[in-house]
């Protein structure tokens, strides 16, 4: 007879949230950042479109990160000094 213990430990994909992201990042970075803690505030988006649409860190300004984003396309660049 079996008597071990079957519950499964929590991965961070059972943190996914949406707020901004495209696949649950933001719960993610969420969870990681709960874990690990916290020392300076600072994230960095490569990709950043408009610094909201499919962003993995625009749910962090909210909790008074700072933030440099990095757009090549320059329409999607221009939007970014806009928001």
């Amino acid at each position: 007879m079996d008597t071990g213990d079957t519950t499964r430990k929590p991965r961070l994909l059972d943190f996914r949230k949406t707020i901004h992201s495209q696949f649950g990042e933001d719960g993610i970075i969420e969870k990681i950042f709960e874990i690990i803690g916290t020392t300076s505030k600072v994230c960095v988006e490569f990709g950043a479109w408009d610094g909201f649409f499919l962003s993995n860190t625009a749910a962090l300004w909210t909790k008074d990160w700072k933030g440099v984003l990095i757009e090549a396309e320059q329409n999607k660049f221009l939007r970014c000094w806009t928001m």
